[in-house]
């Protein structure tokens, strides 16, 4: 947030395209420029500060109509890129600093991708992954191991089928944690965003639904040990289930 940054479109047709759309208030999309061959496309995303946290739908507009729908993320912690290689244990790519947001691709076939961490003595993480939330084919599997190779956690299919970690490590250290495609698939479109961090993480809130134009109280339940919110805020301009944290 507060930031500009700049963003690769691939696709077809796109040799034609004039405008850039996005949904919802807080970021600005320019088109920088359209490559000749008319598969990629350069768009850069202003994003103010106080932009709400989760998906923004973006479509492009050329003289035949509307693109299909894509999505960017938008997060309140650091950002990074995978860097390769980082397919073995060995080749981990290391995260020095806790909360992080990485964003990953399962490039190929088979390919794994593996990141490594230290947490505090007695510290809860929560590790969660979006890729069906943001309309990637990926179907993630998250394996979590400690410093001498012993699985910790692992975790497939969870909350709109992202699968996410909660776990506490009584001694702390050195954590490594492999991400893959349950099927071990791959390719340009298999994108996920990875969150590691201290929270918060909501598994259960009471009621699970509201009335538009109606005011309720929820009860939210987070893991212990994690971050809590003093406020749950609910946007009611918004169709997509996006819940905003603030105190």
């Amino acid at each position: 947030k507060g930031a500009r940054t700049i963003s690769k479109v691939e696709g077809a047709n796109l040799g034609k395209v004039k405008a850039v759309y996005i949904n919802g208030s807080g970021i600005t999309a320019n088109l920088d420029r359209v490559e000749k061959d008319g598969l990629s496309a350069q768009i850069s995303f202003d994003i103010s500060a106080d932009a709400y946290s989760g998906p923004y739908e973006v479509r492009l507009l050329s003289p035949t109509g509307l693109s299909n729908p894509s999505y960017i993320w938008t997060g309140n912690v650091p950002e990074l890129n995978e860097v390769e290689p980082n397919d073995t244990v060995a080749k981990a790519m290391k995260i020095s600093s806790l909360p992080v947001c990485i964003n990953g691709r399962m490039d190929a076939a088979e390919d794994v991708d593996w990141y490594e961490f230290s947490v505090a003595p007695g510290a809860t993480t929560v590790i969660d992954i979006v890729t069906n939330r943001i309309y990637s084919p990926m179907d993630a599997v998250l394996d979590l191991r400690d410093a001498a190779g012993h699985i910790v956690a692992e975790a497939s299919e969870g909350y709109d089928r992202d699968p996410h970690i909660v776990f506490t490590s009584k001694l702390g250290g050195i954590y490594r944690l492999q991400v893959r495609d349950t099927l071990y698939r791959g390719g340009k479109n298999f994108l996920y965003r990875l969150s590691i961090g201290s929270g918060p993480y909501v598994p259960i809130y009471v009621p699970s639904t509201l009335l538009p134009g109606k005011n309720g109280n929820d009860q939210v339940k987070l893991p212990e040990g994690t971050q809590s919110a003093n406020k749950v805020e609910f946007d009611p301009n918004r169709t997509l289930n996006i819940i905003r944290y603030s105190g």
